[in-house]
């Protein structure tokens, strides 16, 4: 075999143990999440090229490889604190880790991006004869939605400091409060830095992609409960990807398309429970971050700049998103626990927030809330599950932050 495929033959089934032995062990076994750090930190250079050259091209082996390392570093980034002292040493290369996964955000975020890369590998690995919805597209597509997990997962693993509990003292802000990206295109959101716009923007597409996908689940049930009133022909379109279709009896285009439909219906409910994970962080991050900047930040002077000063935490840290790439000076250890609000809110300014306010009066309309009831309402009638009011737990509060932000004039003396 040549070099490449020996490679893929060791690295791959060595992310799949690490990621077994992360899910099973959990957060709180604390060796298990030091020992795979120390993994990563061992392999950084591995690590960072293939989170790096993912923005440069994708194949199925570099996706397979996108899915399980930032699955790993999202489970790993759920026992941990990166940030805790970053005198250790090998905090800088976690922190350049992280800098590359937030770069990924606006390519992984959105069913558009995903339809995108699965139509590319598709015709990269299969030219003219690829098909949508072929094994090929599905899986791709599994595989982006898996990395868009991942990144969620992470970011929400991150700004709680690798803990559950809400606390403002262990919350790290992620997005800036730009809502700007809620009113661009798909293809002008990859030069964005992550913001409060660009999550909102994804917000909105994911929850059309979930109905999309409960319709076309539907479609396909109906063709699978018809299947015996279904012609030959309408067999054969089942079955593309057979090169002898055309000298197959009845009841074997019959079984063979059965087949087919349920291998489709298989995978539409793993997406849709992939739409439910997502929007379920989505709505989360979306959630903490208006609780912070509309309740809890203090800005600062209209004329600071918020690209140049920091979300987190003074004089050692810079924003979240910004940590890793080089310009962090070092901190003493202790100093992460001695920041108050101010110092999370600077370089926030009160125009900042104006700016917010109403741009969130636009992009969070009621037909979004609207179609996030509908979701919650969907997996009420089709879960017995305690988690089914969560969607519906976090709209309650996010439109509860916005009425009380409506009614306050000036929009923040803190």
């Amino acid at each position: 075999p040549s070099t490449t495929i020996r490679y893929l033959q060791l690295l791959l089934p060595v992310l799949r143990f690490v990621l077994t032995l992360m899910t099973t062990s959990g957060p709180q076994q604390k060796e298990a999440s030091s020992q795979v750090l120390l993994f990563i930190h061992s392999h950084m250079e591995v690590f960072s090229a293939i989170l790096k050259e993912s923005l440069v091209s994708v194949t199925m082996a570099t996706l397979q490889e996108l899915s399980l390392l930032t699955a790993v570093i999202s489970q790993c980034r759920a026992g941990q604190d990166w940030l805790v002292n970053l005198q250790l040493p090998h905090t800088a290369g976690l922190l350049r880790i992280q800098h590359r996964l937030l770069s990924l955000l606006p390519y992984y975020l959105t069913p558009t991006n995903w339809k995108e890369t699965a139509q590319e590998v598709t015709k990269l690995e299969e030219g003219w004869r690829g098909s949508v919805n072929g094994p090929v597209w599905e899986e791709v597509y599994s595989l982006s939605q898996n990395v868009c997990s991942s990144l969620l997962a992470y970011c929400q693993n991150a700004m709680t400091a690798g803990g559950t509990e809400f606390s403002i003292n262990f919350n790290r802000i992620l997005f800036t409060p730009d809502i700007s990206g809620a009113v661009v295109s798909n293809t002008q959101m990859s030069s964005l830095s992550p913001s409060l716009g660009m999550l909102i923007s994804s917000l909105k597409e994911v929850c059309d992609g979930y109905f999309v996908a409960i319709e076309t689940m539907q479609q396909l049930q109906k063709k699978l409960d018809g299947l015996q009133n279904m012609t030959s022909e309408e067999m054969k379109q089942l079955i593309p990807d057979v090169s002898d279709r055309n000298t197959l009896s009845l009841v074997q285009l019959q079984n063979m398309s059965k087949l087919s439909l349920q291998r489709l219906l298989e995978g539409k409910k793993r997406q849709i429970s992939q739409f439910i994970y997502i929007l379920e962080h989505m709505l989360c991050l979306l959630w903490r971050h208006l609780q912070f900047y509309l309740v809890y930040c203090k800005p600062t002077g209209l004329g600071a700049n918020l690209e140049d000063t920091g979300l987190i935490m003074r004089p050692a840290m810079r924003k979240l998103h910004e940590m890793g790439t080089g310009t962090e000076s070092p901190s003493k250890e202790g100093d992460i626990n001695k920041f108050d609000l101010s110092q999370l809110s600077e370089g926030i300014t009160l125009n900042d927030l104006e700016q917010l306010k109403l741009g969130l009066d636009k992009c969070l309309s009621d037909s979004l809330f609207k179609k996030l009831l509908d979701i919650s309402n969907v997996l009420s009638q089709t879960k017995e599950d305690s988690t089914i009011g969560f969607i519906h737990a976090l709209v309650r509060r996010i439109k509860k932050l916005l009425k009380l932000r409506a009614a306050a004039k000036p929009i923040l003396h803190l």
